[in-house]
């Protein structure tokens, strides 16, 4: 073991603050415009054709939904099309190995039709009272849909704050305020992401600070990032 990582092992009094300066930004967004994943959602998304993506992302690889979401995006094309439409979403879903998430996704679609007429609300409150609808989705429903400012918590980013500030961070603790008071600390001048740095984030987790071996050497971000300077120590 390195000394630089024993020191680490041994105490956090050199924990840094995950705060994203200007700079970090530019670099962030220059790498972004290069390496950034074409995803077939984040074309032309609307409210709607975000929550259907963030439904079939659930605990799903990205790679698996990019082959699936543009036959259902194009078979459905509103809540109402999911309920008239039922059986074949199951079944699609169902062949997709996403059977246990089909069947909530129409009582959500029930719910658009029923209280809002079939629109997607824009409200995080109204997001989060739809059944299937956690914090994660109404934030990315909210931000890649209708444009609001977010702070996006899931597996990646809470991964990728963590080893920015040096801290073991588990994601099954997204709700907790330390987990939440990191991730705001992902910030653009004080405020919350828009879509497209927030797609950086994303994609940086994705493809570059990977979950078991992460490539520091690639990251625009390494001369901010606690673990990727105890790495290169």
């Amino acid at each position: 073991m390195s000394r630089t990582l024993a020191k680490h092992r041994q105490g956090r009094s050199s924990l840094r603050d995950p705060l994203l300066s200007n700079r970090d930004w530019r670099r962030l967004r220059i790498w972004y415009s290069k390496h950034g994943r074409c995803l077939p959602w984040r074309s032309k998304a609307t409210p709607w054709s975000i929550l259907l993506a963030e439904t079939l992302l659930h605990r799903t690889g990205a790679n698996v939904v990019q082959d699936l979401y543009p036959l259902a995006r194009k078979v459905f094309a509103s809540p109402e099309s999911i309920i008239m439409k039922k059986d074949r979403w199951i079944a699609m879903l169902h062949k997709a190995g996403l059977f246990w998430r089909a069947r909530i996704f129409v009582s959500a679609c029930e719910n658009l039709v029923r209280q809002y007429g079939g629109h997607v609300p824009s409200e995080g409150k109204q997001l989060k009272s739809l059944p299937g609808v956690g914090h994660y989705t109404a934030s990315a429903v909210r931000c890649f849909g209708f444009g609001h400012r977010e702070f996006i918590t899931d597996t990646n980013t809470i991964r990728l704050v963590g080893r920015i500030a040096g801290k073991r961070l588990t994601p099954s603790n997204h709700r907790t305020k330390s987990v939440q008071t990191l991730i705001a600390r992902l910030s653009d001048k004080g405020r919350p992401p828009l879509a497209k740095d927030n797609y950086a984030l994303l994609d940086l987790a994705a493809t570059v600070c990977k979950p078991q071996v992460p490539m520091c050497h690639k990251c625009p971000l390494r001369s901010q990032c606690y673990t990727a300077q105890i790495r290169k120590g």
